[in-house]
């Protein structure tokens, strides 16, 4: 099984937070982007996103342009500030082999930590980065291996 988290693409500033955009860098830069993902991997099973409007907009990029069989939905429980117990809990109702979640920092890189057991210096992710985490037999703390952590092309 495997996780992939993505933080949501360059968005505007301003506020209310919860509507900030993409930008046009941020759209390009997730497309580009993409191209690369499909050299380490070619299907997502579930899109699951923050419901902020950049995360959203970030996800339905990765539908249209990576893998579009995905079942794309949104979660309250990964809104900015969402706990590691928070995402286990959504990933873990799912039946799916690839699943793909588009978040914010610093969850993200709370996530990783999380569920590779890894409490070094925290891991960073730009706008439109990527971490696949490999799972033997479910989705548990601490039971995950890092694939890779790709940056965003900008």
């Amino acid at each position: 099984m495997n996780l992939y988290l993505v933080r949501h693409g360059e968005a505007k500033g301003g506020s209310p937070d919860s509507k900030r955009e993409l930008t046009e860098n941020g759209i390009s830069s997730i497309k580009n982007s993409i191209q690369l993902w499909k050299q380490y991997f070619t299907k997502a099973d579930y899109i699951i996103t923050s419901p902020l409007k950049r995360t959203k907009q970030t996800a339905e990029i990765i539908k249209n342009e990576f893998y579009n069989e995905s079942v794309l939905c949104e979660d309250f429980k990964l809104a900015p500030g969402s706990s590691s117990e928070d995402l286990l809990e959504v990933v873990n109702v799912i039946d799916a082999e690839d699943i793909i979640v588009v978040g914010h920092m610093p969850d993200l890189a709370y996530h990783v930590s999380f569920f590779i057991s890894y409490s070094g210096s925290k891991n960073t992710f730009e706008p439109g980065a990527i971490a696949a985490i490999n799972f033997e037999n479910g989705i548990v703390k601490g039971s995950g291996t890092l694939k890779f952590l790709i940056p965003p092309i900008k």
